[in-house]
């Protein structure tokens, strides 16, 4: 888990995304909804 609006953070979370994908893993990932729910994106 990570806070999206650290720019920092998303980096490092979107560096480990793609790291993941081109080992050949599926990856799942959910974002928070402004109404505070989770939706499950990929």
């Amino acid at each position: 888990m990570f806070d999206g609006n650290d720019p920092e953070a998303l980096d490092s979370a979107r560096a480990s995304w793609k790291r993941v994908k081109a080992e050949g893993h599926d990856a799942t990932y959910w974002q928070q909804s402004e109404q505070g729910r989770w939706q499950k994106k990929a």
